[in-house]
């Protein structure tokens, strides 16, 4: 059964990513399966009048 962890907090720049990352090495040493998503971004660059994630 697939399980989820969201990170979060209320400012930019807390260390969510770094956090993450600590995470999933922690849990891909004890011989789990891990994946990362990160669904949102704070900054954008506008390319042809579209806006994408930095």
């Amino acid at each position: 059964m697939a399980k989820a962890i969201y990170i979060s907090a209320t400012e930019k720049n807390a260390g969510k990513t770094s956090i993450s990352i600590g995470l999933i090495k922690y849990l891909t040493e004890k011989g789990m399966r891990v994946g990362f998503m990160k669904p949102l971004a704070q900054r954008y660059v506008e390319v042809n009048g579209g806006r994408f994630s930095e």
